[in-house]
């Protein structure tokens, strides 16, 4: 089969709309067709035509991308997304009732009240204000979780591709209301960050992640949860998950659709018909052959080579746990620590799955190290204590 030229794949409409404010000069402007609004094409000058077909990935159902008259475009559709659509919702606990059932809705209230009960969790939206010291504080935290994160997957998070571009960017749009930063606090230490954009009504969820010391917490359920709160609360209707089949996708958002891909030639050009016809075909075999999982670009036989030979190249952290009672602690030399040190940051998971299964506050649990037993900890909480003996293991 044909490859397809990079050049040819190379608009994102989703990413460059949200993300850089681009409507590319073939179209004269963007329909919002829940809110029947237009965003109006602006740019000087106009594009007559094309030198080539150009190929537009990623355009969701909910805008139609209007083309100028000189050009004609055939349209396929490819890739799941995934969206909440909130429209005839008094409130989140009305969607709730729909979306999830009594035990799921039990279940997540459960997760938000222990999580709420084990730490100081405070959320915030940067939303039109943010300083830029904070700014640029949250925005190393949110590279520092993915980058353990994906790490720990032994995979690439795409965003980091277009890191200094956000970085730079995002900033200007906080304060134009054009994006936000969500995040979780545990006191003042963030540990869930997302990043959003916005449109009219539409909130576009794009790069979430979290401190992975807390993955008992479910932070990833949590924060969609504030977040869809925030949305009938600030009269966004729309609240966009994109693409990627995941199971907390599933559970919060009510539409499945498919992104259209807009394969755009000039309408006068015989030649661009014609090689627009054979993309699209083309296109089609391509991602008929992906699902079947059958390699058939060097970016599919890299991506699978690569995750063959990336996982679990880190080391891990096994941890041997004992409930003790309280008499067994005068049998030990202790020497209280603080994991809020660097030197002690590899107890911190193994501690707060002690508080998230005791249901204990961090401000009420202590922690021992043992000074006459190698790599041993107490976890003094005020209903349990648990010894851990750690060491390292390498797969």
């Amino acid at each position: 089969m044909a490859a397809l030229q990079p050049s040819e794949m190379k608009n994102n409409f989703t990413f460059d709309f949200f993300a850089k404010g681009i409507i590319y000069p073939f179209y004269t402007n963007v329909h919002n067709k829940t809110t029947s609004e237009d965003y109006i094409n602006n740019a000087k000058g106009d594009c007559m035509s094309l030198n080539d077909v150009t190929i537009v990935r990623n355009v969701p159902p909910y805008f139609d991308a209007r083309l100028k008259t000189s050009f004609n475009c055939l349209k396929i559709y490819h890739r799941d997304g995934f969206l909440a659509n909130l429209k005839g919702y008094p409130d989140l606990d009305a969607y709730m009732k729909v979306q999830l059932k009594p035990k799921s809705r039990s279940r997540m209230r459960g997760q938000l009240r222990r999580l709420e009960t084990c730490f100081p969790i405070q959320y915030k939206m940067y939303f039109g204000e943010i300083s830029h010291a904070n700014y640029d504080f949250l925005f190393k935290k949110l590279h520092e979780m993915i980058e353990r994160r994906f790490s720990q997957r032994g995979d690439t998070h795409q965003s980091i591709q277009h890191w200094d571009y956000l970085r730079k960017n995002v900033f200007n749009m906080i304060l134009e209301r054009k994006a936000s930063l969500f995040v979780i606090y545990d006191s003042n230490k963030p540990i869930d960050i997302c990043l959003n954009y916005h449109h009219q009504n539409i909130f576009r969820n794009y790069i979430r992640s979290y401190d992975i010391d807390y993955s008992k917490f479910r932070l990833g359920y949590l924060d969609i949860w504030k977040q869809l709160e925030w949305c009938f609360q600030n009269n966004h209707s729309i609240f966009d998950l994109s693409y990627g089949e995941l199971a907390y996708k599933r559970t919060w958002c009510n539409i499945v659709y498919k992104f259209e891909h807009h394969i755009i030639y000039t309408k006068s050009h015989l030649y661009q018909k014609i090689k627009a016809t054979i993309i699209t075909k083309l296109l089609r075999l391509k991602w008929f052959l992906e699902s079947k999982k059958v390699p058939c670009s060097y970016r599919l036989l890299r991506f699978k080579f690569k995750t063959t030979s990336t996982a679990k190249i880190n080391e891990e952290l096994d941890f041997l746990t004992e409930d003790i009672s309280a008499i067994d602690l005068n049998t030990f030399v202790l020497t209280k620590i603080d994991i809020h040190n660097h030197k002690y940051a590899f107890l911190r998971k193994a501690i707060y799955d002690f508080q998230y299964t005791n249901f204990e506050r961090s401000k009420m649990v202590n922690i021992y190290e043992l000074k006459d037993h190698h790599n041993t900890y107490i976890i003094l909480g005020q209903t349990k204590i648990q010894r851990l003996v750690y060491n390292v293991s390498t797969p």
